[in-house]
């Protein structure tokens, strides 16, 4: 059975994404065409705006667990709603094969995390700040720590 969703992220930047996946231990492959998933939709979940059932499985890159030829992936899919960027689709049923453990659950919260920390340090580098550590607080808040 598929469980295909949408992760709650809006991708606008790839590099901030392929730093992200490489901290969760992750690969962003570009240019991989399908994602691996069950393979057909069971209908239980809505698509992203712009997606036909006949379009799940099919994305621009894919996320991937390296060496892990049984794992499902996260496809990249050039959003289809007018807007600019990517959406990430993916199929958590039985935990993706080991994807949800990698990206912080059936609603990525790791990965979410991740390419949001990524894109405050690269937004933060722009403006001449100077990155001088990154912690992560108990309760799984990221502290990025900068500086003139």
């Amino acid at each position: 059975m598929s469980h295909v969703a949408t992760i709650e992220l809006e991708i606008k930047d790839l590099d901030a994404l392929e730093l992200a996946t490489l901290d969760l231990g992750l690969e962003l492959v570009r240019g991989q065409k399908h994602y691996k998933w069950y393979g057909r939709s069971v209908g239980d979940y809505p698509l992203p705006v712009g997606f036909t059932a006949a379009d799940l499985g099919k994305c621009d890159h894919v996320l991937r667990i390296p060496g892990d030829a049984r794992a499902y992936e996260i496809g990249v899919c050039r959003r289809r709603d007018g807007k600019d960027g990517f959406v990430l689709q993916w199929d958590f049923y039985a935990g993706g094969y080991g994807m949800a453990a990698k990206v912080g659950g059936d609603k990525a919260q790791a990965l979410v995390q991740g390419y949001a920390t990524q894109v405050a340090i690269k937004t933060a580098r722009a403006q001449g700040f100077r990155v001088i550590g990154r912690s992560v607080k108990a309760d799984g808040t990221v502290l990025v720590s900068i500086q003139r």
